[in-house]
């Protein structure tokens, strides 16, 4: 295996790093905004990434040094599972949060009586999910409430918007990977002489 293939490697360890620091971004306004007390799919997906990064990163340095083209083709294939699936869980965060937000509607309705509900209503001095008569109006204590959609969203929206953005960037850095390594292999594939080896 030649320079690119320490360079894919040296590079995909980038994403472990942007990993790490988006678990940290992740749990810390998830758990602000009380969103872990209905779901917390952000933080659990976003442990699947690393996991999947952490492992394809470190196999590919552990066999930095070997012959094998095989092994390369494996993490070829790797690499494009993943880059599809930081892509998938990107675009629907970066472009479209209220998909995400959206998704928490169910839960609120089977949890409509528990204490993770009254929680967050005190928290932001909302009443229901998308609508204040999502409940009872007598059973709302506060004043001029918004629904706590329209609340959750303005505190968190954006930062799902970067936790998006983040996963688009992880993507893009495995692509170059992916790239480096489809190089790699086909120079390791070439004779030294300059003739293609078809075998």
């Amino acid at each position: 295996m030649g320079a690119l293939y320490w360079l894919a490697g040296i590079i995909s360890s980038g994403c472990v790093f942007i990993s790490v620091f988006l678990h940290i971004f992740i749990c810390t306004y998830v758990k602000k905004s009380g969103i872990y007390l209905l779901d917390d799919s952000l933080i659990v997906t976003n442990l699947i990434s690393t996991f999947l990064v952490t492992a394809f990163t470190t196999a590919i340095l552990i066999f930095k040094t070997s012959n094998n083209i095989n092994h390369t083709a494996v993490y070829i294939s790797i690499c494009a599972f993943i880059c599809f699936f930081e892509f998938y869980i990107g675009l629907r965060l970066a472009f479209n949060p209220a998909i995400y937000l959206s998704s928490l509607q169910a839960i609120w309705k089977l949890n409509i009586e528990s204490n993770e509900i009254d929680t967050i209503q005190n928290k932001y001095k909302c009443c229901g999910f998308y609508k204040i008569n999502d409940i009872s109006s007598d059973d709302c204590p506060f004043k001029k409430p918004n629904s706590c959609y329209f609340a959750i969203n303005k505190n968190v929206g954006s930062k799902i918007v970067t936790t998006g953005l983040s996963f688009l960037l992880n993507a893009l850095i495995l692509l170059i990977t992916a790239i480096l390594l489809v190089i790699d292999v086909s120079s390791s594939d070439t004779n030294q002489d300059g003739s293609i080896n078809l075998n």
